[in-house]
């Protein structure tokens, strides 16, 4: 295993290349590059992937069509006379203008994202300018190219097709028998444009330069079988990948090669199928169906390295078998497997150095104590397996066993604390005793006890050859390395004066060496007083606030202004020593802390359930929780180090970590946001534009609505990424959606509105306006607020008022009782007609949402209120859910029966439903025999309660048809953010499960 330094170093290295887009190869080692599953196209062989430019991963198949990932999800578009031409997909290659082309084996395919168009290729005789040669596109190397004056090349099964962008014509080039000067052959599997601007064409039939002048080509022939199936341009020559001869270097100026397999290099023995250039200017080497694993290429050393898959261990390729491999604008690179798993390696996520068995050798991934010695070694304690030693200089990791019989090993397999004393010597303690180790021998060379299982050991303040250790059931000791005599203090007689049975750690007070600090296991924090050889006890007191948290304590840790940090199974203390008071550190909900450890700077790192803490003493605020990110996230209290140069160390469960804190930086890359749905009602709203181009929308007045997804288009723990939005002109301020990706707006008033997305990386850096969703919304004007209404408005208003002065006139010559018969009369006409009206309307308004047989909801009511109570429940954080139930034997009914007595009995059914149901709750028939119930904010307990109540209020009703009923439920509650049919499909599983085992029971999924 290489050195740690080694390891930062490469990965800033890394870093550096992908800024400066280098091409100079350097040399790396691939066995750090940490792959994980990122997501699976479902087993589906891949052909080509590229990044467009908005920032989506396109992965073109062999049989399925195109695969677009936004760092969430994946969407595919299949072959269709709409769409793309076939679902056997080339290569996928963006032109200069943003043109998105695919090549499949049945014709080509450009996307136009600023049109929001498809445009569709193939052989045509009869319209030889108009379109391709041929429609047989191979899937080995890139076969589209760009040269520098944004003419694209097209290689196929029958020849060259070049587009002139300008006139928007096919010039077509095929070999002809008679003529040298044509295409060597009419297969073509790849075509490049140099830096220099030629094009270069690989076939079954060797290598082709184009020569603009003449417009023909240079043949260059490699033996009988000299098929190129891929290009790659370096400074002086092409890299040529072979199906037969493995890689060629073409050197562009004498025209001479340099044949490199696995006869006269380390390139293993392989059927070379495409070539890919990463930003470092090392090359991916792609074999045809072989199981080679990941084949990096240094043409400039002609090295070779290769990542295998290793078993047991999730940070490697899921596969050996490569399909292609794509390294994205950040640095990323993702890797096609034939078995459809999407692996990716990103620099930026893996920023903390992984220690276990399967990748560095360590004897087990159960490490326990860390130590840095004088010489600068690592050492560390495993649980069961011995003593590892790990040396940073080589890289390499030793093991030091416990061996049955020979007291020259260690005393036991679990090593659980170390200790050099000032001559030197190197001290283990294990629970079988403590011995001296001679790290140039690897072996025991004295053993100092026999009953001693210390986990702390620390020299005495004025006594070097005193100790002072605690560890599992061992109490405190005082331990003379010269005499081998040890004092224990475990009188449990006096209840005044005793230690913990078990302690983890033990340190001397800076401001009194005559004061040690004990950790316990459940005793809380104990003061020992090593002249008076009393102790204190602080324990956890419910009825003292200022009293220490937790009773377990795992750490102390006195920082250079004499602050004790206390960390306990129920959070982090700050000691007060003057006032004697424990004071309670918020440490972002953490609520057990395993240990301490500062770093060069006066940072406090805390290994805790959540995660590991940076913490600033000075202001007492976490300044970043680390999750993931290649860390254990499991933490031993004695397991931490740190080295004389400022390294970090952790152990647990899942072997062992170390970083740099000053290495550690942000990821201050953030993508684009983009749309990634526009809908009405569900509906996709058809633009002019592709969702990631759009810049307006026009909505009419009577649709005065929309729904809206998005993403921010950062692959780096995408998980964590947050988001915000506002539509400017109705909204007062930014909504924060959390990592929440869609929202919706209704009702709006007409006028001209801008919707602002924003979003962030893993980090919490939000994207720039550039980088965000900006679309401007124009909502019509309803009917009624048009210029025309406005001017009928006005000349109503005058016949109006002219009619009302006649009026007046008119009924000032009646007579007074005339008046006031006419206007009882008039007076109540108008109250019986707005009765009518209003029954009318109330009826109408029943009769569209209630179901005729049952008078309860239909189901056109059902959807409308799903609908609102997600809103409510995304927007606003309620919580509700859905009861779905299904009558038992309802067909026997109908077949026994008849359709009358089943109608009676859906009927009967309705009435127990409403009857036993919330006034909150909306109850419905959801279609046949179905009924569902939909539970406004309840939680899942009570929805449950109701479901369970309602079943047994049916086994007991007498139904008409004096035969006992029963009805089966299912019931499922919504999660924020999800589609309404995913919660209703759990609760319509849950149902079946229901019937499976036996109807008239509760089900919940």
């Amino acid at each position: 295993m290489h050195s740690l330094n080694t390891t930062i170093k490469l990965v800033i290295l890394f870093s550096l290349f992908i800024l400066i887009s280098c091409s100079r190869a350097e040399e790396f080692n691939i066995d750090n590059w940490k792959f994980k599953s990122s997501f699976s196209i479902e087993d589906e062989p891949t052909s080509t992937s590229i990044q467009d430019r908005d920032g989506f991963i396109m992965i073109g198949t062999f049989f399925t069509g195109i695969t677009i990932f936004d760092g969430m999800e994946t969407k595919r578009v299949t072959a269709s006379p709409e769409t793309i031409t076939d679902n056997t997909v080339a290569q996928i290659f963006e032109d200069s203008r943003g043109v998105i082309w695919v090549s499949t084996s049945n014709g080509l395919t450009a996307y136009d994202k600023d049109k929001n168009s498809f445009t569709q290729y193939f052989a045509d005789e009869n319209r030889s300018e108009e379109t391709i040669i041929h429609s047989t596109f191979a899937t080995t190397g890139e076969t589209i190219s760009e040269d520098l004056e944004g003419n694209l090349w097209f290689g196929t099964a029958g020849g060259i097709s070049r587009l002139d962008i300008k006139t928007g014509k096919f010039k077509h080039y095929t070999n002809r028998v008679e003529d040298n000067s044509s295409l060597s052959s009419n297969e073509v599997f790849s075509i490049t444009t140099d830096r220099d601007g030629t094009v270069w064409i690989g076939t079954n039939k060797g290598l082709n330069r184009y020569n603009k002048e003449s417009d023909n080509f240079i043949r260059f022939a490699f033996g009988d079988r000299d098929d190129i199936y891929s290009i790659v341009d370096e400074d002086d020559y092409l890299l040529l990948g072979s199906n037969t001869k493995g890689l060629i270097k073409f050197y562009k100026k004498d025209f001479s090669t340099k044949f490199l397999d696995s006869s006269n290099s380390q390139i293993p023995e392989m059927k070379i199928w495409n070539l890919k250039k990463l930003k470092n200017g090392l090359i991916v080497i792609v074999g045809f169906l072989q199981d080679n694993g990941l084949v990096i290429f240094n043409p400039e050393s002609e090295k070779v390295q290769i990542q295998r898959n290793r078993e047991h261990t999730d940070i490697t390729i899921s596969s050996n078998l490569i399909n292609s491999v794509l390294e994205d604008n950040t640095g990323t690179i993702w890797i096609m497997n034939d078995n459809g798993t999407v692996d990716k390696y990103d620099p930026k996520e893996h920023i903390f150095t992984l220690f276990r068995k399967e990748n560095s050798n360590l004897s087990s991934n159960n490490v326990a104590p860390i130590y840095e010695d004088r010489l600068g070694n690592i050492w560390l304690g495993n649980v069961e397996t011995g003593l590892d030693l790990y040396n940073k200089k080589e890289g390499t990791t030793k093991n030091f066993p416990h061996i049955e019989g020979d007291n020259t090993s260690i005393p036991n397999g679990y090593v659980s604390g170390f200790f050099e004393d000032r001559d030197g010597n190197f001290i283990i303690s294990t629970p079988k005793g403590m011995a001296i180790f001679d790290r140039e021998s690897g072996k025991v060379t004295k053993r100092l006890s026999e009953d001693t299982w210390f986990y702390t050991i620390i020299e005495d303040s004025e006594n070097r050859d005193i100790v002072w250790a605690v560890g599992w059931e061992n109490g405190l000791n005082r331990f003379n390395l010269k005499t081998l005599e040890n004092k224990r203090y475990l009188d449990f007689n006096s209840k005044k004066n005793y230690t913990s049975l078990t302690s983890l750690r033990v340190i001397t007070d800076r401001e009194d060496p005559n004061i040690l600090w004990i950790a316990t296991w459940g005793d809380g924090l104990e003061k020992f007083d090593k002249k008076s050889e009393k102790f204190t006890h602080f324990k956890f007191d419910e009825e003292n606030n200022n009293s220490i948290s937790g009773n377990t304590v795992y750490d102390i840790f006195q920082d250079e202004k004499n602050n004790f940090w206390i960390a306990t199974n129920k959070g982090l203390d700050l000691y007060d020593k003057e006032k004697n008071i424990f004071t309670k550190i918020n440490l972002g909900g953490a609520k057990a802390v395993a240990n301490i450890i500062e770093d060069n700077d006066k940072n406090l790192w805390f290994g805790t359930n959540i995660g590991l803490v940076k913490f600033d003493p000075e202001s007492r605020k976490v300044l970043k929780v680390y999750v993931g990110d290649g860390f254990t996230d499991d933490f031993f209290p004695t397991s931490k180090g740190k080295t004389k140069d400022g390294e970090l160390w952790y152990g647990g469960l899942f072997g062992a970590n170390s970083f740099y804190p000053s290495q550690l930086s942000e990821n201050n890359i953030t993508n684009r946001v983009v749309l990634t749905s526009l809908t009405q009602n569900g509906v996709d709203i058809l633009t002019d534009k592709a969702l990631s181009r759009l810049k307006e929308l026009h909505i009419s007045a009577d649709k005065n609505m929309f729904e809206f997804s998005y993403v921010a288009l950062n692959f780096t723990k995408s998980h964590k990424n947050r988001y915000k939005y506002i539509l400017e002109g109705f909204d007062k301020d930014w909504y924060s959606a959390g990592a929440v990706r869609n929202g919706r707006y209704s009702e709006l008033p007409g006028g001209t509105y801008t919707l602002r997305i924003r979003g962030s990386n893993s980090d919490l850096k939000f994207s720039d306006e550039n980088n965000s969703v900006s679309i401007t919304i124009i909502v019509d004007d309803p009917w009624y607020k048009t210029a025309v209404a406005y001017v009928i408005y006005f000349i109503l208003t005058i016949l109006t008022i002219c009619r009302i002065i006649k009026l007046r006139t008119y009924y000032i010559r009646k007579e007074k009782l005339q008046l006031e018969r006419k206007v009882r009369e008039r007076t109540a006409e108008l109250k019986k007609s707005n009765i009518l009206l209003r029954e009318a309307k109330e009826q109408l308004e029943k009769t569209s949402v209630t179901d005729h047989l049952t008078q309860i909801y239909n189901r056109s009511k059902l959807d409308e209120v799903l609908f609102s109570e997600a809103n409510r429940s995304n927007r606003f954080q309620h919580s509700f859910g859905v009861i779905l139930l299904d009558v038992d034997h309802f067909k026997s009914v109908n077949d026994t029966y008849g359709h009358q007595m089943g109608d009676i009995v859906l009927q009967e059914f309705a009435e127990i439903l409403e009857t036993h149901s919330r006034k909150t709750d909306t109850v419905g028939r959801w279609g046949g025999e179905e009924f569902l119930i939909i539970c406004s904010e309840t939680d899942l307990d009570g929805i449950l309660n109701l479901a369970e109540k309602l079943r047994e209020e049916i086994s007991k009703y007498p139904f008409h048809l004096k035969e006992q009923k029963t009805a089966s439920f299912g019931v499922s509650t919504y999660k924020y953010g999800e589609n309404i049919s995913n919660m209703l499909k759990r609760a319509d599983d849950a149902l079946y499960n229901a019937k499976k085992k036996g109807r008239n029971i509760v089900q919940y999924l």
